[in-house]
């Protein structure tokens, strides 16, 4: 009774076993983890079985429990195939069997079932230990047989294609096959061994437990954990930056290959001395702290150079517990040179403009000199001389030259702008005065074309200002020139208002209608841009 007992206390664990197996196995792909599941069901009911054949009371009761038994062992098989068919990827095979396989193992089970009728399958005896324990044991009838080799060619079946997919797989995917072969055929030598030694109680159905533990650690855990180490290893020698590892002792345990490539790295023999590491860390140490980005340097034996940042930082555990440090290494070459050939564009970019600007500058000057004398000597025709005709030549001269004077100071205050050297020149001036001057420059030119010119000026307007006068009659006389220049019909009405005044200070505002052809919505964005 004592064997029995012990046998009933490891069936239970082992089912206890499958049930957490089954808990877990809900997160197994669903392609072929059904397929385990249902193989999983069909051992819990074979180890129940086993024990009902442990506690049988009677030759009756013992061959319920075996006919259960070996009912199941045709499913777990079942099932054990068709999820080792699907996890090797031979889904068109599975779908082509699956009918004939149910078909021919739900025969076999009718016929073990049967076996209350003919007992063509097997026959219970009395096996009385010493100690006067009595077990029920079957012995095997000749239909039997085909019992066991409905399950062994299913298995050998399964086997076939199991070792064609190792073949024809890469090496690291043959590990996960071969584990699903291993345990396949652990089950088979048990079950050799249970009816070779005709074995009191069939010690194999425990198995079936540690098997579909075995089968769920390999396909949930061990195979994407060894997947993924993998797969980091070779992505991390992919890497466009170093990655060094060290350990808490400061000992070199892992160099990517661009670390390799870059420096001479020798994982036994680094530490935190060797270049560039030391000088990195002495870098950052002197802001007080080990860890952080530094530059380095680094000089080929051509004389060329090569850039990195280097980053140093601490390596810790999933809960924070400091483990180690590591480098992280990135060339920034291409990134250093390209920004100095930017910066040299730049500066002979910047040296060309002021150049130019310079050369306008001077140029400006050099011309406005004759000029200024030529307009000199024109004045005086114009105050000494009667003569009609002489009058309105030296009046075109003077009207070109006005003209080309204006242009050579634009010259100039662009060349000021350019240089961002423009000043406001400060003197007082009288805003009544400068709308009539304003007024006088473009009556005529309106008069020619049949417009007007409304001006208007605030009340409140002060008699006296104190700004820069000859831009703010540049800026307008430009806006004015324009509203007249595209206006066809009507006019152009010019307003000044004080928004704001106090003793120090007062803010203006200039406003200019026109009922010309306007500005398009579209160019609005680029008024203020360069011409």
């Amino acid at each position: 009774m004592y064997t029995k007992t012990i046998y009933v206390i490891i069936d239970s664990l082992a089912i206890i076993d499958i049930f957490i197996t089954l808990w877990a196995v809900r997160r197994v792909n669903p392609v072929y983890g059904k397929a385990l599941r249902h193989a999983l069901v069909s051992a819990v009911i074979a180890i129940t079985a086993n024990i009902l054949v442990a506690l049988s009371f009677d030759p009756l009761s013992a061959e319920i429990a075996y006919v259960i038994y070996f009912i199941s062992i045709d499913w777990i098989i079942f099932f054990l195939c068709g999820f080792c068919l699907l996890y090797t990827e031979h889904h068109s095979i599975v779908r082509k069997m699956t009918v004939p396989g149910i078909i021919l193992m739900g025969l076999d089970s009718v016929s073990i079932a049967a076996n209350f009728i003919f007992g063509h399958q097997f026959y219970i005896y009395r096996n009385i230990r010493p100690s006067g324990t009595v077990f029920y044991q079957t012995g095997f009838q000749p239909a039997y047989y085909s019992h066991l080799a409905i399950d062994y060619i299913a298995i050998i079946f399964a086997l076939i294609f199991i070792i064609y997919r190792i073949v024809k797989s890469y090496s690291f995917y043959r590990m996960k096959y071969l584990i699903i072969l291993s345990v396949l055929l652990l089950v088979i030598a048990l079950n050799i061994v249970y009816m070779t030694l005709s074995l009191v109680l069939d010690a194999s159905v425990v198995f079936y437990a540690v098997a579909g533990t075995l089968i769920y650690f390999c396909i949930d855990i061990f195979v994407p954990r060894s997947l993924m180490n993998a797969s980091i290893g070779r992505a991390v020698d992919d890497m466009n930056e170093g990655l060094i590892l060290f350990d808490l002792s400061n000992n070199c345990i892992f160099a990517n290959a661009f670390s390799h490539r870059h420096f001479p790295i020798r994982e036994k023999e680094w530490d935190l001395q060797c270049e560039p590491l030391s000088s990195v860390i002495r870098e950052l140490e002197q802001d007080g702290e080990p860890f952080g980005t530094a530059p380095y340097v680094t000089q080929a034996p051509d004389g060329s150079s090569r850039y990195y940042n280097v980053r140093h930082n601490k390596l810790t555990d999933q809960k924070g517990r400091l483990i180690g440090s590591y480098f992280l290494i990135e060339d920034t070459t291409e990134e250093v040179l390209f920004l100095n050939e930017i910066q040299e564009a730049k500066s002979n970019a910047d040296n060309a403009n002021n150049a130019k600007s310079s050369f306008l500058a001077s140029m400006s000057h050099e011309i406005r000199t004759p000029l200024n004398a030529v307009l000199g000597m024109n004045e005086m025709i114009l105050r000494s001389t009667d003569d009609p005709q002489l009058h309105e030549y030296a009046e075109a001269i003077r009207l070109s030259g006005d003209s080309l004077l204006g242009l050579i100071n634009d010259i100039l205050d662009f060349s000021k702008l350019e240089a961002n050297k423009m000043d406001i020149v400060l003197s007082e001036y009288n805003p009544h005065d400068l709308l009539r001057d304003i007024y006088y420059y473009f009556a005529q030119t309106a008069q020619a074309k049949d417009l007007y010119i409304r001006i208007t000026c605030d009340e409140n307007m002060p008699a006296k200002l104190r700004g820069d006068e000859n831009r703010i009659r540049q800026i307008l006389s430009n806006i004015v020139s324009n509203a007249v220049k595209y206006t066809k019909a009507g006019g152009v009405s010019v307003e000044m208002h004080a928004d704001r005044l106090d003793e120090h200070s007062a803010t203006l505002s200039f406003s200019v209608r026109d009922t010309g052809i306007g500005i398009a919505k579209e160019d609005i964005a680029y008024l203020f841009d360069a011409f």
